[in-house]
């Protein structure tokens, strides 16, 4: 294999490295030192739970939320480090910030998919309350209290409704509008396993009495039988091709797999033993006592799971093939080049315009210059309306979009000679490039980063939905 030094005008090639299903490590805590507390920001190994089922990844599954009965744990994903977030170990009811907030125990919680710094948990009895709570102020404020039932788990859908199940029926709250129920699928005995498809069609949960997986389409059809033998299994997680899913059972004590492309699935065991105990390990060498939660990483590669008798967060590897940047140096494509100091990464993502003297892919008007005169590509300048190191597309319509990046980066449009805002996508993702659809005026294929995993998607400007296709 080439290893040389890349330098502008180069990339590294990308190799797919085919994973081992079923490794299981300790991300957060420590096997065998059991529960506790965590005061300050801690490292991941030193950490102590006195760990619930639940926890919630953020969207760009850089930040995760875990709940240990009367607490909020913040897990920061990319230092892994963990620090206390709201509540205050004592049972109470109370909004407020950080340690002033009062619950009197959490049941589920959720990640919004619309914003990284958004969850919403389930307050059980007395309260009875759905919550959210702000990671970056600590703040928590009720969304909607519960007229019966418990708020056993929730899902939040990218349309903006947090569906959560009560136990005998599942049920969706507009969030922009949550003084009352929106819809009820009545008869799902939604309690753990809540889940949604990508494209917002159907709710996936797991029925507590036989254990089987339903799918609930939310356009009002039948619900869908999915797998229908026992095993235990309780909380669920789709693949993000949605043709696997990957399950947790607190009776069987691993983590299962449910392969959706045959019929009926095919079902196996990724990791554990059936029995409790605490061991990393592959397969069924691993160890697990009384599972929760499960969420899987952006390009499938792993899981992580709540160990919750263990009081640890594992996690699990998949199998999923992953594409490192180890490769030869490759050339840009004639008419592009790369920045240096991205030069030993890879991808098309590196790849840039070559602009030629006194010509810029943005625009020259003092909103914004994507790239200096000609050659290499250098670092942008984008006067009052942000940063942008972008070129601009035009749409079938003949509408020009172009990116913005002001502390998260922006689609905008421009309309009437007016560059307006069309779709905020944060912080988490990282833009290096955008398409117009040739046709469809309501998509733009994107290059972007996501966690640190490069990815091929497609944005659709209406909803604000962003599909992987290829990492």
């Amino acid at each position: 294999m080439t290893t040389c030094t890349c330098v502008g005008g180069y990339h590294r090639a990308g190799v797919q490295v085919e994973g081992t299903p079923g490794v299981v490590t300790t991300a957060f805590g420590t096997l065998g030192a059991g529960s506790g507390t965590t005061t300050g920001v801690t490292a991941a190994a030193d950490a102590r739970f006195n760990l619930g089922y639940g926890f919630a990844i953020s969207s760009g599954w850089t930040k995760a939320v875990v709940a240990v009965l009367w607490e909020l744990y913040l897990l920061d994903l990319i230092t892994n480090t963990v620090e206390p977030l709201a509540g205050s170990g004592i049972q109470g009811d109370s909004d407020g910030i950080g340690s002033s907030a009062l619950f009197s125990g959490v049941m589920s919680i959720c990640a919004d998919p619309n914003d990284a710094n958004v969850f919403y948990f389930g307050d059980s009895t007395p309260n009875f309350k759905l919550r959210k709570i702000d990671i970056t102020t600590k703040e928590v404020t009720t969304v909607f209290t519960l007229s019966s039932g418990y708020p056993y788990g929730c899902v939040v859908s990218q349309d903006g409704y947090l569906i959560y199940g009560d136990g005998s029926s599942i049920h969706e709250i507009q969030l922009s509008n949550p003084s009352s129920i929106a819809k009820t699928y009545s008869g799902e005995a939604g309690r753990w396993g809540i889940i949604i498809s990508a494209d917002d069609t159907k709710i996936y949960y797991t029925d507590p009495n036989d254990y089987t997986i339903y799918a609930v389409p939310r356009n009002g059809d039948s619900r869908i039988t999915i797998d229908a033998r026992a095993g235990g299994r309780g909380w669920l997680v789709l693949s993000a091709d949605q043709n696997t899913i990957y399950t947790t059972s607190f009776n069987t004590h691993n983590v299962q797999k449910l392969d959706l492309t045959t019929d009926p699935p095919t079902a196996s065991v990724l990791a554990g033993t059936g029995s409790t105990g605490a061991t990393d390990g592959t397969g069924t060498d691993a160890a697990f006592n009384g599972m929760g939660y499960i969420a899987i990483s952006p390009d499938g590669s792993f899981l992580l799971v709540s160990d919750k008798s263990n009081h640890v967060i594992r996690k699990v590897t998949t199998g999923a093939s992953v594409t490192t940047y180890t490769g030869p140096c490759t050339s840009c494509d004639p008419g592009y080049t790369s920045l240096a100091s991205d030069a030993n990464t890879g991808g098309p993502d590196i790849c840039f315009y070559d602009c030629p003297a006194g010509e810029y892919a943005g625009t020259e008007d003092g909103i914004g210059q994507a790239w200096q005169d000609g050659g290499e590509v250098t670092t942008p300048t984008w006067g009052n309306s942000g940063n942008a190191r972008l070129p601009i597309t035009m749409a079938a319509d003949d509408t020009l979009y172009r990116v913005k990046t002001d502390g998260g980066y922006v689609i905008e449009s421009m309309t009437a000679s007016t560059w307006s805002d069309v779709v905020d996508l944060g912080s988490a993702y990282q833009l290096w490039h955008i398409q117009a659809h040739p046709t469809d005026t309501d998509m733009i294929g994107m290059v972007y980063t996501l966690s640190s995993t490069k990815y091929l998607g497609v944005l659709t400007l209406s909803t604000g939905n962003v599909q992987h296709v290829a990492s």
